[in-house]
């Protein structure tokens, strides 16, 4: 098997003996240092896992490498937004240069595609009659030919035909038949299908499966498939607060928040709390002369959370007189303790007026919890998490998958973890003075 393989300025043909991710990925390279990652995009910029990967080898089309030493970990990274400028106009005048030509080499055989297509379907023939003799067709013919093209997808490739798909049948129709090309368009087929629309219309096809099957893998590949469109919505302040309503799967199927959260940062930061905090933290922040929980009834992993939350306790925020609250009354606002044999309904209608996230942990004791639930804008969350610390990990991440802002008795605490535990936006996050010494405490040998 041929494939046509780009990395920044070079591009060249490699032969792969089957249609296997792992396989393209060590033939693929192209004199990169075998510990470096890659990730690999079609010529639409989507990046291609491996599941999708053997179907993409059958649309004729160039697959980019992507990969850049990391000023931190001196790696690859994966991400296309940490390129510097310079690197990333470099790389979009490649790609689309490249992405010109590799249309031009799909434009015979799209047309062949829609050729053959028409020829074998009923009422195809007549449509290649009718555009011979007149050297155009009527709407009416035209209407006839999208569907014989539509039903033909399909088909191929089910009630959701892939982008690409879309969009060779596109450029096979206006090379087929030139006269219907729109000449001031970008691509001149965007009157059949434009891929910027289709994009919305692809995420509402992929809500709308979802909609019809309980199947949690399927919901799980499709939330991951909706990620950017979720995204859009979650930094969109008058669409924000649909979220959840749009996607109601994330309160009803467990794995969801952890899932778009490693989809975001990666797997190797969105491990670290889990990962660094037994070892490296909570030895750490449990020594010396530190002051201790005075009622530690939580298990130690959520007691030396507790403990983080008392050393960076609650302050009021700028110079206007603002109520401080007690280490207490913030641990409330972190994690409430949940009588397993009592009704969750009745904890949501106690607590109506609450709107930032916090932790409901069901148990018959506080050291004893059988299920954690996030509980925001009075919709309960179930957590994948069966470990007090899991649950925390799952609670901070909900932030940034839902972009919900820091609850203000947490701020310092959230901050801490933000920087010091997971290294999100350091060099962009505002910190105190107390976090600023805590933070070098943590990282020090001392």
């Amino acid at each position: 098997m041929i494939v046509k393989v780009q990395y920044r300025n070079q591009k060249k043909y490699i032969k792969i003996p089957e249609a296997c991710f792992d396989i393209f990925i060590t033939e693929g390279k192209f004199s990169i240092p075998v510990d470096n990652i890659l990730s690999v995009e079609d010529e639409t910029g989507t990046e291609v896992d491996d599941y999708a990967f053997p179907d993409l080898l059958t649309k004729y089309i160039i697959l980019y490498l992507l990969g850049e030493p990391s000023s931190a970990s001196g790696t690859d990274t994966l991400s296309v937004t940490s390129k510097s400028s310079s690197e990333n106009d470099f790389y979009s005048g490649t790609l689309k240069r490249f992405r010109k030509e590799e249309e031009a080499l799909q434009g015979p055989q799209a047309k062949n595609l829609i050729k053959q297509v028409l020829l074998t379907k009923p009422g195809g023939s007549d449509v290649l009659k009718e555009y011979e003799e007149k050297g155009t067709i009527s709407p009416a013919t035209r209407k006839v030919m999208v569907n014989i093209l539509v039903a033909d997808m399909v088909q191929s490739e089910g009630r959701i035909p892939q982008r690409l798909t879309k969009e060779k049948y596109a450029l096979g129709i206006v090379t087929l038949f030139p006269s219907l090309q729109d000449p001031h368009g970008k691509t001149g087929y965007e009157h059949f299908y434009d891929g910027q629309k289709g994009d919305e219309q692809r995420f509402q096809e992929l809500i709308s499966v979802m909609n019809h099957t309980n199947d949690s893998e399927v919901i799980m590949k499709k939330m991951r498939d909706t990620l950017e469109y979720r995204q859009r919505l979650v930094h969109d302040p008058d669409r924000s607060s649909t979220v959840l309503s749009v996607f109601p799967w994330l309160l009803d199927t467990k794995g969801l928040i952890l899932q778009d959260f490693s989809l975001l940062f990666g797997s190797e930061t969105s491990s670290k709390l889990l990962e660094k905090w037994p070892t490296s933290f909570k030895a750490k922040n449990q020594r010396g002369d530190e002051p201790s929980l005075e009622s530690p009834e939580w298990d130690s992993d959520m007691a030396s959370i507790l403990l983080l939350l008392h050393l960076l306790s609650p302050q009021p925020a700028g110079r206007k007189k603002t109520q401080k609250i007690s280490v207490a009354q913030a641990i409330d606002h972190l994690v409430v303790f949940h009588k397993s044999c009592r009704s969750l309904d009745e904890h949501l209608q106690s607590h109506m007026d609450t709107n930032q996230p916090y932790l409901l942990a069901s148990g018959t004791s506080k050291e004893a919890i059988g299920n954690f639930f996030i509980l925001i804008d009075k919709k309960l969350i179930p957590c994948e998490a069966t470990t007090s610390l899991a649950a925390i990990d799952e609670l901070f991440k909900l932030h940034f998958v839902l972009g919900t802002s820091y609850d203000p008795a947490l701020k310092s605490m959230y901050i801490f973890l933000q920087t010091t535990v997971y290294n999100i936006d350091v060099d962009t996050t505002s910190e105190s003075p107390k976090v600023k010494e805590l933070r070098t405490k943590f990282v020090s040998n001392v």
